[in-house]
């Protein structure tokens, strides 16, 4: 795929971008061939508990099965005790062309943290949205003990992380590379929450040229693309929490359509803690605080 953008440096320049829609067979030529073995290891390699979209997007697949070995480990942690998932019912449907989902999700966002007295991280998936939530969360919170830190503000990804990592009066909202990657352990960070759905934006053209091929095979590129790639991405988020056996926290997930949409149980089934739906903003905060207050 090939496509044309404008420098962000200057203005007047663009740049030209060619990416292979597939590389599959790429890896299977430089990699899988070369190799007497290799090894694939991660927490969010599956969806549904099936390997398959991966397989498939990395080529894996054209592995015979005699030299295919898969495992799910399972993991360490104890998540029906450790954290508990709820879903604010009462705030609207994410959407990115209007201000109200941010008006909305700042001024919740604004008290949660009042109530948790930091230790929270909202990860968005993209900078407009962060920018006015984080503005409305900043409003609200004036005069608070509550640390705001937000990515895109003249910081480093790593010296924003060590600051909220240090200050556990602090919240940090954060976007794409924060959705991975980020290891806080302890109190510092006791709540996630994730501010939508992590769906790939469909104007970006990687993601553009790769459902315009899915379609032109026959497929779905809606139920063989977008939904297992955000699970895997919702997985990541969601993995945020709970770093050690000592972990306690709670992941709130700030998008309705995981409780009302058919595909929302392709999400709820990929954490190991059910969603929790919650209809009234006092009650949920009420709920956090105790949560967070037992031992």
């Amino acid at each position: 795929v090939y496509w044309v953008e404008r420098d962000g440096r200057r203005r007047q320049s663009a740049r030209g971008w060619a990416a292979p829609i597939e590389i599959g067979d790429r890896l299977w030529e430089d990699l899988y061939q070369q190799k007497a073995s290799v090894i694939f290891t991660s927490a969010t390699l599956s969806v549904r508990g099936s390997f398959k979209f991966l397989q498939q997007r990395l080529g894996i697949d054209r592995i015979g099965e005699e030299r295919l070995l898969t495992l799910d480990a399972g993991t360490p942690f104890d998540y029906a005790q450790q954290c508990t998932m709820m879903v604010p019912m009462f705030l609207p449907e994410p959407n990115d062309t209007s201000g109200d989902y941010a008006e909305a999700l700042g001024e919740f966002l604004a008290e949660l943290f009042r109530r948790t007295r930091g230790r929270g991280l909202t990860l968005f998936t993209s900078y407009a949205m962060l920018q006015k939530t984080t503005r409305r969360v900043r409003e609200l919170l004036t005069g608070s003990e509550v640390d705001v830190l937000a990515q895109g503000e003249s910081v480093s990804r790593e010296a924003l992380t060590e600051r909220f990592r240090e200050d556990v009066a602090s919240v940090l909202m954060g976007t794409h590379s924060f959705w991975e990657g980020v290891d806080v352990v302890g109190e510092s960070l006791s709540c996630v929450v994730l501010a939508r759905l992590p769906f790939a934006v469909f104007t970006d053209p990687m993601v553009a040229a790769r459902c315009e091929q899915i379609e032109a095979d026959g497929g779905s590129a809606f139920m063989h693309y977008s939904i297992p790639n955000a699970v895997i991405r919702f997985r990541q988020g969601f993995g945020r929490l709970i770093r050690h056996r000592n972990d306690r926290g709670i992941v709130i997930v700030a998008d309705r359509r995981i409780a009302t949409k058919r595909y929302g149980l392709w999400f709820r089934n990929s954490v190991p803690a059910p969603a929790l739906k919650c209809f009234d903003s006092e009650s949920m905060l009420e709920t956090v605080e105790q949560f967070l207050a037992e031992v």
